[in-house]
């Protein structure tokens, strides 16, 4: 067989490799690590490696094993190893196996875990195909999970909220550091009994006792919530990797078909790699087998996620190599030759590593791989206030011309929420530009728009939305006219009593019929304001109105269609595509970009039950903005457009031009916060762990206990650490550019009265800038933020003072006074008299004008949308609600119906929170005029003694647009069960209750007509399969009514 040569490598690879990475490349078969700087061509070694070991026929293609972090660095690795592959097995015998044997197998470590629990999950008991799900929906199955839970979380201090938040963070922790619960369970009930029994309670003592006592409660929400994962067949990315390595540490067999499956494994961005990931890694390709992982201690950026910067520092330990029988070291390779960036930004990043190399020994100084390659530029600034600093920043790119395509620009942030004040300066320059941020897509302006839209057509009382759309650039509707709009729309709700009932009824009536679909709705009115012209729109303004609610009407004929068919229709319908496509033009393409991420977001959705609704997608959407989680969406990189994302985000990016701004104090680096386990619940304790978090912190509580000034210590070591990782952000954002590096500062923030300044790294960069530019002094010492200056704080409602009050109600009194006497006229010259004449003139004809205006019969149409309350009032009496219609009156506020409404809303949470709410705080728990507090009290006492109390719901307060007759019937159900009234468990049967705080026999039958073939259409059924029932609380009696309309009859009721 021909020898093969490093020549001939460099003919396969297509380049010419350095010594460095050659050393590395025809490596032995046996575990190494390389420590590669940043632009040092690990990808490239990676593939050179995967080359030289097919070539030398040392292993078969498909017994290589490649794994990333992310799907993009994935694709590459596999994109370039396909690229050479067909050149490399030309160097093998014609027969050889291995010209047979495919190619690698290169994936992200999610991936692999994911593949290895469909191939093993019958270890762990578990099924092979559960779903993973991201972050808005892990947070509404956690919520699920805190709302059902019988732990008392109230009394600890949570509320929902946050008590899902530090569940998911626990969970989440235990994932990645292997730890079981159950033992933080028992740690934390030891550490009580010792914390208690402490004479003299420190501050300290006091916190750390409510602290276990919380993480106890927590621990058991986080088996519960995993218990809550497995009966819905999901788990989430740290499950995958969890799960894979129980797997592996319990299964002789797993490690064996592994070990058998790949010869040699490659790891990419091993710092970044949690400890789960090393336990996984190390169970099965441990012991000697050739594992090379590839890693840059200084960029390891991801602590917060779970990272663990000790394996990088373990991995020759870990991994140890077998040499004469000895178990020694794994081989260390250092990779320093960069060729990505500028001899003048790698002396930058050097200066920011400094202190790195002092806690990482191997890390060594970056050099230029190429000395002809241009210095390239650092240009710094010091700016008065942060306005100034975003506008600078914005005219220093509006400079770079000519320049390519404005990709090459890329502004790196540390803080995501100054995003938009960047985007705003360079738009206002005319620069395109794209906001990188997954979370971020549903706050994009077009985005926002298409989503508002979406909520619009689903919920007619959605009026934020809808308000939304009246503000937008595309109807300009201005705030009187969007007054108007809103006082109609107040008085057109106000018909669910009449003056001709008695008093007592109409009360009763009024608590009984609480119904949310009563609340204001934009939308009604929008309906009438092409019928109604006695209302004073502008012209412009009523032309827009008719024009949207025609709109919205053809598009709610289809709001039973699916997330995606919806989005799409309306970004077609509204023309939002066509307007997005006509602003990038001809600068870039970004606006559509938009629109094309939330369809395919759409498109990839389903809920936990696998629902992918219109509904379901705005409820995740919901929980997303809720939890400020991400609602995942890939966005694909411009052509033509100015980059913004933030520095974690960049990493594994290389742009010409990089902008970093905000290297001010506070800000980046940023404040290191107190999230340490004697404090925070969600951490898991020391002693729980198996090995320290890290070795650079002091043991903490120290031998004689847990003191303050101990406790101090601890976090001072540990705020030093964080701006040790916060240096670690630095130096990736400085090595992303290739040219120039512009960073920026400032002296003033946007809202804060303490004064900032630069931080030490923008010092650091400017000590050794190319091109220094502004650099403003420090500020006087009784100098105020000019920014400040001009704010004013209002308060609303206006409190008026007890002067100025007094003076009202006498200014009041002379004029109801002046109206009772008769005017003397004699002082009145005759111009003044006539003018007086004429007012009474007018006032006569008003009067005639109403008279006549009653008697005359007049004709009225129905609105384009009811509610269901309204279609019963129209079926009751048909004469009082047209004259409703035509001239609205507001209803006089009731208590009662205030307690009907908190009673509702309690229900919600009797199923929702339970011992997370105190009741006194919700809407109407202070009136005591009609309906007291006993009584309001027995009713809740009476639900929870009644026959629903142990059935878990559907759904609650469930939404729904019928169209009947041309007209949509707009309500919202109380309650949506499985199975029947006597049968929970009847399979595809569905039970609709409706809650009544009234006397039995007070409610209309048709109410639950309507909702019987609401909720069939929005399930897709057959009404018969649909019970409707009423539940009148307080009597505990449940009625079935036998004689429901069907949709046809109901259709004629308003035709």
């Amino acid at each position: 067989m021909k020898e093969i040569t490093t020549s001939d490598l460099t003919k396969v690879l297509g380049f010419n490799p350095s010594a460095e990475q050659l050393a590395a490349i025809v490596s032995p078969l046996e575990p190494s690590m390389i420590v590669a700087g940043a632009g040092t061509g690990k990808t490239t070694v990676m593939a050179g490696r995967i080359a030289w070991l097919i070539m030398t026929q040392q292993v078969a293609p498909d017994r290589i094993l490649g794994l990333t972090f992310t799907t993009k660095a994935a694709n590459e690795l596999l994109t370039r190893v396909r690229s050479f592959l067909p050149a490399a097995l030309k160097y093998l015998p014609d027969e050889s196996a291995h010209a047979d044997l495919g190619e690698p197998v290169i994936s992200t470590y999610n991936a692999f875990g994911s593949r290895l629990l469909k191939e093993h999950a019958l270890r762990l008991g578990l099924e092979p195909d559960a779903r993973v799900v991201v972050d808005a929906t892990r947070y509404q199955l956690a919520m699920r999970v805190v709302c059902q839970s019988k732990y008392d979380l109230g009394g600890l201090g949570y509320s929902p909220t946050t008590a899902v938040t530090e569940l998911l963070k626990l969970d989440e922790q235990c994932s990645n550091y292997l730890v079981d619960p159950n033992l933080i369970i028992e740690s934390d009930i030891q550490r009580l009994v010792g914390l208690e029994s402490i004479e003299k309670k420190q501050e300290l003592t006091h916190e750390m006792i409510k602290t276990c006592k919380k993480r106890i409660e927590l621990a058991k929400l986080v088996m519960d919530f995993r218990q809550a994962k497995i009966a819905n067949d999901v788990i989430d990315y740290a499950d995958q990797i969890r799960l894979a390595a129980q797997a592996a540490q319990n299964s002789q067999a797993m490690r064996d078909i592994l070990k058998d499956q790949f010869h040699v494994v490659l790891l990419d961005e091993y710092q970044d790699t949690s400890l789960s990931q090393k336990v996984l890694l190390q169970e099965l390709f441990g012991h000697g087998h050739p594992v090379m992982a590839v890693g840059d201690p200084c960029q390891a950026i991801y602590g917060w996620r779970g990272a663990e910067i000790t394996n990088m520092e373990n991995f020759k330990a870990d991994f140890p190599r077998e040499l004469a029988g000895n178990w020694e070291p794994a081989q260390i390779y250092k990779l320093t030759a960069n060729r990505r960036s500028g001899e003048n930004i790698l002396t930058a990043a050097n200066s920011l590593s400094n202190k790195l190399r002092e806690i990482h020994p191997e890390i060594v100084e970056l050099v230029t791989a190429d000395d002809a390659k241009p210095a390239g530029e650092i240009h710094t600034a010091l700016l008065p206030t942060f306005t100034d600093e975003v506008e600078w920043v914005a005219e220093q790119i509006a400079k770079i011309k000519p320049v390519k395509s404005w990709n090459e620009v890329a502004v790196l942030l540390r803080e995501k929420k100054n995003a938009q004040y960047y985007v705003n300066a360079l738009e206002a320059k005319g620069i395109p530009v794209q906001v990188v941020d997954p979370g971020a897509l549903v706050n994009l302006p077009e985005v926002r728009e298409v989503v508002s839209y979406l909520e619009a057509i689903y919920d007619p009382t959605a009026n934020t939305a809808l308000a939304r759309i009246l503000l937008s650039p595309r109807w300009q509707i201005g705030s009187r006219d969007l007054a108007i709009l809103g006082r109609h729309a107040s008085e057109l709700v106000r018909v669910d009593v009449t003056p001709e009932m008695p008093i007592d009824v109409q009360l009763d009536h009024i608590v009984s019929a609480v119904d949310k679909s009563q609340r204001v709705s934009l939308l009604d009115a929008l309906e009438l304001v092409a019928e109604d012209e006695s209302l004073p729109y502008s012209p412009e303004a009523r032309v827009r109105l008719v024009e949207l609610a025609s709109q919205l009407r053809m598009l709610r004929k289809f709001c039973n269609e699916s997330a995606i068919d919806l989005i799409s229709r309306i970004i077609r319908v509204t023309g939002i595509g066509i307007e997005a496509m006509v602003v990038n033009s001809p600068e870039g393409s970004t606006h559509f970009d938009r629109l094309a991420a939330l369809i395919d977001l759409a498109g990839n959705f389903r809920n936990l039950e696998g629902d992918s609704s219109v509904g379901a997608f705005l409820e995740y959407l919901r929980t997303g903005q809720r939890f400020n989680s991400l609602v995942e969406a890939d966005v694909t990189l411009s052509d033509n457009a100015v980059i913004v994302m933030s520095i974690h985000k960049s990493k594994g990016l290389e742009f010409p031009i990089v902008v970093v701004p905000d290297l001010t104090v506070g800000v980046f680096p940023s404040t290191p916060k107190d999230r340490h386990w004697p404090k925070n619940a969600f951490r898991i304790p020391s002693d729980a762990l198996g090995a320290p978090i890290n070795p650079l912190l002091p043991d903490f509580p120290g031998p004689v206990g847990p003191r303050g000034v101990d406790f101090k210590a601890f976090t001072s070591a540990a705020g030093e650490l964080a701006t040790i990782d916060e240096r670690r952000l630095a130096y990736v954002a400085i090595t992303r550019a290739e040219q120039k590096v512009i960073a920026s500062g400032s002296w003033w923030g946007p809202t804060q009265s303490k004064l900032r300044g630069p931080s030490a790294f923008l010092i650091d960069l400017h000590e050794g800038a190319t091109q220094p530019d502004v650099w403003t002094e420090t500020p006087d010492p009784d100098a105020t933020n000019p920014l400040l200056a001009d704010v004013q704080y209002l308060t609303w409602p206006v409190q008026v003072g007890s002067t100025q009050r007094q003076a009202i109600q006498h200014e009041a009194q002379l004029v109801k006074s002046a109206t009772l006497e008769l005017h003397d006229q004699s002082g009145l010259s005759d111009q003044e008299i006539a003018l007086v004449e004429s007012w009474q003139q007018d006032i006569d004809a008003l009067v005639l004008q109403a008279s006549q205006y009653e008697s005359v019969e007049r004709l009225v149409r129905l609105p384009a949308s009811l509610s269901a309350s309204q279609l019963i009032a129209l079926n009751t009496n048909e004469e009082v609600f047209l004259k409703s219609l035509v001239r609205p009156m507001p209803r006089q506020p009731s208590s009662a119906a205030d307690r009907g409404t908190t009673f509702h809303s309690w229900v919600e949470t009797f199923y929702g929170r339970r011992t997370l709410i105190d009741t006194e705080m919700l809407a109407g728990a202070m009136d005591d005029e009609i309906y007291s507090d006993e009584q309001l009290q027995a009713l809740k006492s009476a639900f929870e003694s009644g026959p629903f109390v142990d059935r878990n719901p559907a759904s609650l307060e469930l939404p729904f647009a019928l169209v009947l007759g041309g007209r949509t019937l707009r309500g919202r159900m109380d309650a949506l069960f499985t199975g029947t009234l006597d049968d929970p468990s009847a399979k595809d049967r569905w039970l609709v209750v409706d809650w009544k705080t009234g006397k039995p026999g007070s409610a209309n039958d048709l109410q639950l007509s309507i909702y019987r073939q609401a909720a069939a259409l929005t399930l897709g059924v057959n009404p018969d399969q649909i019970q409707a029932v009423f539940y009148y609380v307080a009597d505990q009696e449940v009625t079935s009514p036998t004689n429901l309309l069907s949709l046809e009859e109901l259709a004629e009721l308003i035709s």
